[in-house]
């Protein structure tokens, strides 16, 4: 396992709801601290701030969330220091990360205060970027090892009841083509995930160390099939009956080179946590509801001589469908209905 803190290796924790993923995720993270003084961890939480279990083991937290939102913290140990970030401009985090002094643990917070999918995606696919973008330009002598630590990944990529969108495809191609960018610049990363099929084959096959949880279902099958294509059929079969009914306590390790072990990792103290977050925030609304052509449209159509459609879509150069589509639009405003002409 001495691999596993020495190299810039990437690591992925399987497991069904309730399997301890999140408990086995932040003692990994411990263990990077404490194997690495350089080291700064930065924690994606995924809505539950289970991250407050680690403020009497790190000391000191900063936590950063919108403008706008607010997080409150009844303090029983430790210090968290919050900071308000601008979603548009992921970059300015990556900096405050960079320039922080007394602080190994980061939080990045988002999803707390969204209830838009498409809209994470927007984010984490900024945030991403903003990474690579600031490790590339940070010179080589100044680069701190870094573990990015993502807590249920693939509501990032392909969110649970929700058809993947262009926006979501966008996010798993930067990580598809981000990933060997990372082990370049001394990043590692710890995520965990209940549907490892659900992230596509290019992220499945740079991950080095796996940690599987209790897992059931089709997915687990089909997933250890490909990628333990070695093990006889008995071998494969104990495995998954083991995995089905494994205790809370314990794990099965992969490394990369596909060996197997069984672990054990001991639950961690729950602290008496109290907070409170507050704020939502949504996609800008248009403040515009109508642009220059609707409203070339709007003067075209007025009664008594109405422009024929083929001839406004000359002007504006659209064709007839969409001009149709923006009158029809237009027709339904209370104050313009009586105002424009009917039918050609």
């Amino acid at each position: 396992m001495l691999a596993f803190f020495r190299e810039c290796l990437h690591t992925m924790i399987v497991g069904r709801t309730g399997s301890g993923k999140t408990t086995l995720l932040l003692q990994i993270e411990r263990a990077f601290l404490n194997a690495d003084k350089r080291l700064k961890v930065i924690h994606r939480d995924d809505g539950k701030c289970e991250f407050l279990y680690q403020l009497p083991v790190v000391g000191r937290i900063k936590v950063f969330i919108p403008y706008g939102c607010r997080f409150v913290y009844e303090d029983i140990e430790g210090e968290v220091a919050v900071q308000h970030y601008d979603p548009d401009n992921p970059l300015g985090i990556i900096d405050n990360i960079a320039r922080s002094r007394g602080f190994r643990y980061f939080v990045v917070m988002f999803d707390n205060f969204c209830i838009n999918p498409d809209l994470s995606a927007e984010f984490w696919a900024k945030w991403w970027t903003a990474l690579i973008y600031h490790a590339m330009s940070t010179p080589l002598a100044r680069k701190k090892p870094i573990l990015l630590s993502f807590e249920e990944i693939n509501d990032i990529l392909r969110p649970r009841g929700w058809g993947i969108t262009k926006v979501h495809d966008e996010v798993e191609g930067l990580l598809s083509y981000n990933f060997n960018k990372l082990r370049g610049h001394g990043i590692r990363l710890l995520c965990s995930t209940h549907r490892p099929q659900q992230l596509s084959r290019d992220i499945r096959s740079q991950i080095d160390w796996i940690f599987i949880k209790r897992s059931s279902g089709d997915d687990i099958y089909d997933w250890l099939n490909r990628i333990l294509i070695r093990l006889s059929n008995p071998v494969f079969y104990y495995l998954i009956g083991f995995i089905n009914e494994m205790p809370q306590e314990q794990f099965v390790a992969i490394d990369p080179y596909r060996k197997l072990d069984i672990c054990v990792n001991e639950d961690i103290e729950r602290w008496p946590v109290q907070y409170e977050i507050g704020g939502c925030i949504k996609r800008p609304e248009r403040t515009k509801r109508f642009d220059e052509i609707d409203m070339f449209i709007a003067v075209a159509r007025a009664k008594p001589n109405p422009m024929p459609f083929k001839e406004i879509a000359k002007h504006v150069k659209l064709n007839i469908r969409t001009v149709y589509k923006r009158w029809e639009k237009l027709r339904q405003e209370e104050f313009l209905a009586p105002l424009l002409y009917g039918e050609d």
